[in-house]
């Protein structure tokens, strides 16, 4: 960042930039004779001039190094002061009447416009935040303007009104501050300087000097206030003991009335002007003048400014006409802005706050580019190509197992089918195989309750075939029988004995026979013919549908009951005989 010093030339030789540690000439801004306080820099950070005619109501915009204006526009009326807010979003503009006026710089709309004042402004100036606006005016009143207030009503009301002076208000400043917290100084033709507390409304202090006051500069500490007077004096005012009489130091060097002064951004070195010596630059610290500018130059001198230029300046939207007609701040199309503004104070606001290392801090420096941008959209077009992939890997492998016929884990259910139990060996049996044939009845019984339920595959797997059980068959049984006669024949006996032994043992395998008929035919109707069992599981064969399934097992299950049945009577029958 570099200083510029901007000198306004009453005599239309346009505005002269000097280079303010050197004091060479940086560059000139032709075809003007601006106003005092109606010319300088648009907004903050950017690199154009702007100054209003003195004699007619044109305004004109410069370009940093060009010598010609780029961009010219009339006035609605004369226009004595011009000011813009920081992010060159908005320009106000007070006329010869005491009207304000109020411009969107992007449409050129004219969004307000009311009788301030009773004369002419002569002043205007926006906070650096860009909250208020403060005007001055020649019937010696200040007011202090909420911004945002101004496009509520019609005609806006002040926030803050002073009236302490008696003659016009020539000059106003902000000292350092934010917000309600900042203080506002005025000068005045009564020779007096006053501060004004801009959250109270209150006056502070009032100092009265030995000559009229034709412009003034606050410093960077807010302690220090530059004073052009009309004698010839420019002064150094401390106000940091308002209440108390404190001798104000004197830069002696010009020899007529010192128009107008500012101060740098340090507070090291001070600019002043006057008609018969031009621009001086002073050392503030030793109160000497350093250099002087434009001396060689037949040229009349009337205002002084220092801007700010920096390496990479901000562009500004394209500028429009300004209407003459009003428009509803409602209807305004909305416009990009050109420069930081009031983004760039609140970044800085937090950075005083916190650390670097903050989040609050990373937070607010934090800015992903085009390039980041698309790296986290491949990522995440990754991401959903992987998940479909897993969703696409699940649904076949749940198709496969439905297809194999595997049984899927499910929750355990009270057993509702009782399962036949076996014949009784020939030691449980009673003499007269009662014990046997009451177990095998029961048994069928419970079989043909639950014949209609489904049995699951493991019941089915652990179970074994009951036409390969060797109790089955009747001829197993008989087998079976003598053999346990034979052990029960103890070695002594008659043959008496043994032929009631073989009666007995005779009926016990008759019993048996029946007992283990109707056991195979009842629980297991599949094992007499080996033939039709194997069309019939190939019938109830399991299917898509689980209700077909159980249909199928219920309707083959009855045609084994019928066939099962027929035998039975044939079975009788053969006993009988």
């Amino acid at each position: 960042m570099s200083e510029v010093v901007l000198a306004s030339c009453s005599d239309g030789q346009g505005i002269l930039a000097t280079d303010l540690r050197t004091g060479a000439l940086v560059s000139t801004f032709e075809d003007v004779a601006a106003q005092p306080a109606a010319y300088g820099q648009i907004g903050e950070g950017s690199s154009y001039i702007y100054a209003v005619q003195s004699a007619k109501a044109i305004w004109q915009a410069w370009a940093w190094g060009d010598k010609k204006p780029t961009y010219r526009a009339s006035l609605p009326e004369k226009t004595t002061a011009m000011a813009f807010s920081p992010e060159a979003t908005l320009c106000f503009a007070g006329s010869v009447a005491g009207t304000i006026m109020v411009w969107q710089m992007g449409t050129g709309c004219l969004l307000r416009s009311w009788p301030a004042h009773f004369r002419e402004v002569t002043q205007l100036l926006v906070s650096s935040d860009g909250s208020f606006l403060v005007s001055a005016s020649a019937d010696a009143n200040v007011h202090v303007y909420n911004i945002a207030d101004i496009f509520v009503h019609s005609t806006p009301k002040p926030f803050q009104s002073w009236s302490g002076h008696s003659l016009p208000v020539t000059a106003l400043a902000l000292l350092p501050g934010r917000g309600l917290q900042q203080i506002v100084a005025s000068a005045s033709l009564d020779r007096s300087l006053r501060l004004w507390d801009l959250g109270s409304g209150q006056a502070l202090s009032t100092r009265s000097l030995s000559s009229p006051i034709n412009s003034i500069a606050a410093g960077p500490t807010g302690s220090d206030i530059l004073c052009a007077c009309k004698n010839g004096e420019l002064r150094i005012v401390d106000i940091s003991a308002c209440n108390k009489e404190s001798e104000s130091s004197l830069l002696l060097g010009h020899s007529g009335s010192v128009l107008s002064c500012a101060i740098s951004s340090d507070g090291s070195q001070a600019v002043s002007c006057s008609e018969a010596d031009k621009v001086r630059i002073w050392d503030v610290r030793t109160h000497q003048c350093i250099s002087q500018a434009h001396t060689t130059r037949n040229v009349r001198i009337n205002a002084v400014q220092i801007m700010r230029r920096w390496v990479s300046p901000q562009p500004l939207p394209a500028f429009k006409p300004f209407q003459r007609l009003l428009t509803k701040p409602e209807e305004v199309k909305p416009v990009p802005l050109g420069v930081t503004g009031r983004e760039l104070a609140l970044q800085e606001a937090l950075a005083e706050e916190t650390s670097e290392a903050s989040g609050t801090a990373a937070l607010a420096e934090a800015d992903l580019g085009d390039g980041e941008n698309e790296s986290l959209q491949q990522r995440l077009a990754r991401v959903e190509e992987e998940r479909a992939r897993w969703a696409k890997v699940a649904a076949d492998l749940y198709g496969m197992i439905v297809q194999g016929g595997i049984s899927l884990p499910a929750a355990k259910a009270p057993a509702t089918a009782v399962e036949a139990p076996a014949p009784p060996s020939a030691s449980e049996k009673g003499p007269n195989g009662s014990a046997a044939a009451s177990s095998s009845s029961s048994g069928h019984r419970k079989i043909e309750e639950n014949e209609g339920e489904e049995e699951s595959p493991e019941r089915k797997r652990a179970r074994p075939d009951d036409a390969t059980q060797p109790s089955s068959t009747p001829a197993v049984a008989k087998a079976k029988a003598k053999a346990a006669i034979a052990k029960q024949k103890p070695r002594g006996s008659t043959p008496s004995d043994a032929a009631a032994a073989a009666t007995g043992a005779a009926a016990v395998s008759i019993t048996t026979a029946a007992a283990a008929v109707a056991s195979s035919a009842s629980a297991a109707p599949a094992a007499a013919d080996s033939d039709e069992e194997d069309e019939d599981e190939a019938e109830v064969a399991p299917t898509a549908s689980s209700k077909t399934q159980k249909k199928s097992k219920v309707d083959a299950s009855k045609k084994a009951s019928a066939k099962a049945e027929k035998k039975k009577g044939k079975k009788k029958k053969l006993t009988k005989a």
